[in-house]
């Protein structure tokens, strides 16, 4: 039987696990055995990422390592983002055969798939590919997995939630935590035009699921007994969009099944969320959704404005203050990027205050990563790298104590 590896590199893209367990699946359907050795796999695909500078770079290494580790008889093929974000880089490191997100079947022809990668499909992402994370990243995978297993058991006692925790960490316990959740992809690409981000790049334009289609997904998942679901999107805001279909109109049909389970909602742009809050609010505070996360990025709405995120600010903070307030059991999570071009002292605090403002759950901080081809790139004020280092400490350091004050009012 021929063996193929899988190596990650993302850390904690839940589209990312998915895709894993996919390809896991996809080549046990055809008759392949997935190996935890590179050195023993016939093949070897590297699923690769070029979102931010890390990720690329992590990809770009794990290339070369996985070129110096294998032999001759041995193929390497390259999945994933980075062929489309960076394409440049990447053929300087690799030019032989790959494959990306909006030509997945080009790896049918490379096996001679019987069974067709667009037949297989995947809801639940496999623990297993916790371990290409870390052992692509650098080595010491029985003790962080061990580390990762433990934290992740005493997660229930608010170590995960509240502690500053290596990225590593973080990332294996969030793909450990996906094994009992149950992720339905509502739609791929985005139709915004952030200018930092090159998702558009490589998810292409939006693509969204037929709503009978993420029902039935939804009712499948019940049936095989899972309680926790994620509904998720590059901008599930805009879902249905392309299709003359709404978020809306899902939802309502979703939370009419019966049954205990809770649901979490991830990512709303938030002028799409601006402009959905009336008609969701009921659904939101229904008790059936267990968090939403809305991607602010910055607290200046003139960062704001040069993200090409011109969004109403204000509005979006009374909603979720008076959203938090109808459901305080409902977990508001977002994304702040810090170092954006151009981003001044008092910029940065006007992010920092939005901690203060805003009573959120899990709180993503970004680096601003400065993308070949993204808008931003050719934005002058270029912040320096010590500032920013120095922004996200000052940020790290006031979630922790907002923490410290919600673990002091549980005790």
């Amino acid at each position: 039987m021929k063996k193929v590896f899988i190596a990650s590199t993302a850390i904690g893209c839940i589209n990312h696990g998915l895709e894993n367990s996919l390809f896991k699946q996809y080549f046990q359907a055809n008759s392949w055995q997935v190996t935890n050795s590179p050195r023993k796999a016939n093949l070897i695909i590297i699923n690769s990422c070029g979102l931010t500078e890390e990720s690329e770079d992590l990809s770009v290494n794990t290339i070369l390592r996985m070129k110096k580790l294998s032999a001759k008889w041995q193929k390497i093929v390259v999945y994933g983002c980075l062929t489309r974000m960076n394409w440049k880089r990447f053929r300087s490191v690799f030019k032989g055969d790959y494959f990306d997100f909006l030509e997945k079947d080009k790896i049918d022809k490379i096996i001679n798939a019987k069974v067709k990668i667009n037949s297989v499909s995947c809801n639940v992402v496999d623990s297993q590919f916790n371990q290409f994370i870390l052992q692509s990243k650098n080595g010491g995978y029985a003790f962080r997995r061990t580390l990762s297993l433990w934290l992740y058991k005493i997660e229930n006692q608010l170590i995960m939630n509240y502690l500053p925790l290596p990225s590593f960490f973080t990332a294996s316990c969030s793909y450990l935590r996906r094994t009992n959740m149950y992720t339905i992809i509502l739609s791929s690409g985005c139709k915004n035009k952030c200018s930092y981000c090159i998702i558009r790049n490589a998810r292409g334009k939006l693509k969204s699921k037929p709503v009978e289609t993420a029902l039935d997904e939804f009712r499948r998942g019940l049936k095989l007994g899972f309680k926790k679901f994620e509904l998720i999107g590059d901008d599930i805001g805009c879902y249905g969009e392309d299709a003359g279909e709404n978020l809306d109109t899902l939802l309502k049909k979703v939370i009419k099944e019966k049954g205990e389970y809770r649901i979490n909602l991830y990512h709303f742009y938030p002028k799409h969320f601006n402009a959905l809050y009336k008609g969701l609010n009921k659904i939101l505070t229904s008790g059936k959704i267990s968090s939403i996360s809305v991607t602010i990025q910055s607290g200046s709405r003139r960062i704001l404005k040069l993200m090409n995120r011109d969004y109403d600010l204000p509005l979006l903070k009374h909603n979720l203050r008076e959203l938090k307030k109808i459901a305080p059991s409902l977990k508001i999570n977002t994304h702040l990027m810090v170092g954006f071009p151009g981003e001044t002292d008092k910029e940065f605090m006007d992010t920092l205050n939005l901690l203060n403002e805003i009573d959120f759950s899990q709180v993503a901080v970004f680096k601003y990563s400065d993308r070949p081809c993204a808008i931003s790139h050719n934005m002058g004020g270029k912040v320096a790298n010590r500032i920013i280092e120095n922004r996200i400490k000052k940020m790290k350091n006031e979630m922790l104590k907002i923490n410290i004050k919600r673990i002091v009012k549980k005790i």
